[in-house]
């Protein structure tokens, strides 16, 4: 719950003194998250509320959190999530070429990250997570860490010629002392938004 803490609301909430957060600016955090990830969504919810709750006990807060059975509550100040979903369809084999090149005319860290997320067959978490240090160019190796995986193992993934194009396109745009390879706001990973709204239909 940390990593999920640290990846969507310290960006927005980090930097803002307990006592002024408010439902408005939780459910900045949750939107964008909020259909995709449900059950993360609402256990981040859930997380905000406890620490404001603390915060307003210590004095460190005017009120307690705004109610997750009020402002916070589905169908209020939210969306009413989705109970049940089917899986997205694949973009069809004969397409992908297509699409690739489409990708490359106007490289960013989102496209580039996605790139690499097709060439290596990851998940989106540990391309967004990277960090150069993850990389053995000689060997030709990606060693993605236990705690970016869904198992909790370390998982090492050989480069293609083509990932090590895409990771080269990246370094050339790397910002000065970041670790991540594709920063989004602020030098953090890029988010899961960014790489859903990368589509052939928002172009």
């Amino acid at each position: 719950m940390v990593r999920a803490l640290e990846n969507y609301a310290f960006p927005k909430l980090g930097d803002l003194p307990t006592g002024q957060i408010t439902a408005a600016d939780i459910i900045e955090v949750l939107s964008p998250i909020w259909q995709e990830i449900p059950e993360t969504a609402r256990q981040i919810r859930n997380r905000i509320c406890v620490v404001l709750d603390y915060a307003n006990a210590k004095g460190w807060r005017p009120t307690e959190a705004p109610s997750g059975s009020r402002s916070l509550k589905a169908g209020r100040g939210l969306l009413r999530q989705v109970k049940s979903r089917e899986n997205r369809k694949a973009m069809p084999y004969s397409a992908l070429p297509d699409f690739i090149t489409t990708l490359r005319r106007k490289p960013t860290f989102g496209r580039l990250a996605l790139e690499l997320l097709i060439l290596t067959g990851v998940r989106s978490q540990e391309v967004r997570l990277a960090t150069w240090a993850e990389f053995d160019f000689e060997e030709r190796f990606w060693t993605i860490p236990a705690d970016h995986m869904k198992r909790g193992k370390a998982h090492m993934v050989p480069l293609s010629d083509a990932a090590l194009a895409v990771l080269a396109k990246a370094k050339a745009f790397r910002l000065p002392d970041a670790d991540v390879v594709f920063p989004g706001a602020a030098g953090k990973p890029v988010s899961d938004m960014t790489l859903l709204m990368i589509s052939p239909t928002r172009w």
